[in-house]
């Protein structure tokens, strides 16, 4: 049943139609600092950092590598502690 779900996400992201359809989730708030770090840290092998900031499709690789096999979940733990990474709009986070 899951894999059906996976299945019909993949056609929509493919097609374009997730985004422009109107159930499609638009956020143009500011992302936290300190959520994203925890986030890293505690979900970051699953790509919870990444979905966090808008990083859809980053998150659904991260999930399937296991954090990148480790590489990126150490990366993006040090790019977030530094404020460096943006969310997917280009945004800064807020320092909390």
């Amino acid at each position: 049943f899951i894999v059906l779900w996976w299945i019909i996400d993949i056609y929509f992201v493919l097609n374009d139609e997730y985004i422009s359809s109107k159930f499609a989730i638009v956020e143009d708030k500011t992302r936290s600092q300190s959520v994203a770090i925890l986030f890293a840290v505690f979900g970051g092998i699953f790509g919870l950092d990444r979905f966090y900031l808008g990083y859809r499709t980053l998150g659904i690789l991260k999930l399937f590598t296991l954090g990148g096999f480790g590489i990126s979940f150490i990366l993006d733990v040090i790019l977030i502690y530094l404020n460096v990474l943006k969310d997917a709009s280009g945004k800064e986070m807020e320092l909390e």
